[in-house]
């Protein structure tokens, strides 16, 4: 560094009278909080917080708590962008406030409310912590869990999502190859199988159906996580009337033929779903018709009544040419 940069640095650092805390400690005596789960620290924030505390020092204390079985070793409460910018910046000392080691339920409890405003939390870290409170806890009810660890009820719900998936597919998270919005998708998608078609869920394994959709969205043959819910309602769609054998062919297209889309798919179970629809409606109309009688009815609705009959009877006579179920099979 050249005189003129030393003379600069000199100049930009301010003099602020230090902030009461209960000691200064070597950042070297301070050890990362295994239990927090925040793992993202973005760079130019923390850029920024090691020019600030460079120039103005640091001016809110960390908060610790001192090992127990190690006298002068403390574990971070809150304050880790700090301690990792101090580190950084190879001071000598900083200001901490030191609590009582916590019970594990305690430290944990902590780490959920300090940081529970943060927003740069992944949410399978946050899970991961999670459900190891419920361990050492006991607690699994969704509302508790919300109370005690400052979590909205809908961050909880999510978070014991994805604790539902086998580990090869949370650490597939936790190593950044897949995001947890996909697992969250897939979630929904698996409890539309069981609900509807457990037998396919029962003859191919909950694992391997993950496998196959995380599969395809890893090829790029699944654009959006979105599209996901649209596979969803192909699986409702046995609910609304769709040929249950029909869908069942679809999803398994979908799990098994990488180009074949899930956009392919919800267009044909919507086809099949239409057809379902209109063949119910058709069977009221008739039946309702074959009850009418034009007795004692207005000569002008009669009138209306026959037009809307041809119109029907067109409709019916354009359909019966262009369209049977064996060819709708052929295409599925």
């Amino acid at each position: 560094m050249n005189t003129n940069r030393k003379k600069d640095d000199a100049e930009k650092r301010v003099e602020l009278a230090p902030p009461s805390a209960d000691a200064w400690v070597s950042p070297d005596s301070i050890e990362r909080n295994p239990a927090n789960p925040r793992l993202i620290f973005h760079q130019k924030q923390l850029d920024d917080l090691k020019k600030s505390i460079f120039e103005v020092g640091i001016l809110q204390p960390l908060t610790v708590y001192e090992r127990n079985d190690a006298k002068g070793r403390y574990v971070l409460i809150d304050g880790e962008r700090r301690w990792r910018s101090a580190r950084e910046l190879n001071l000598q000392t900083l200001p901490v406030h030191i609590l009582k080691e916590p019970t594990p339920v305690q430290n944990l409890t902590m780490m959920f409310n300090i940081h529970k405003l943060r927003v740069d939390w992944e949410l399978m870290p946050t899970a991961i912590s999670l459900k190891a409170l419920m361990e050492l806890s006991g607690e699994t009810r969704q509302k508790e869990l919300s109370k005690i660890t400052g979590m909205s009820p809908s961050m909880v719900r999510k978070a014991l999502s994805l604790l539902s998936f086998p580990e090869k597919h949370r650490k597939l998270v936790l190593e950044h190859k897949i995001k947890d919005n996909l697992l969250l998708e897939i979630y929904d998608v698996l409890r539309a199988l069981d609900k509807h078609l457990p037998e396919l869920v029962g003859k191919r394994g909950k694992e391997k159906l993950i496998d196959a959709i995380v599969a395809k969205e890893k090829a790029g043959h699944i654009k959006t996580v979105t599209e996901l819910r649209d596979l969803r309602k192909v699986v409702d769609s046995i609910s609304r009337g769709a040929p249950k054998d029909d869908v069942v062919r679809v999803v398994n297209r979908v799990l098994d033929e990488s180009a074949f889309t899930i956009d392919r798919a919800y267009s044909k179970v919507r086809s099949l779903y239409d057809i379902a629809h209109l063949t119910n409606q058709f069977r009221r109309l008739a039946d309702e018709l074959n009850g009418f009688s034009p007795d004692g009815v207005d000569d002008e609705l009669l009138r209306d009544f026959a037009k809307a009959t041809r119109d029907l009877a067109t409709a019916i006579d354009r359909i019966e040419k262009s369209l049977d179920s064996s060819s709708l099979r052929s295409k599925i």
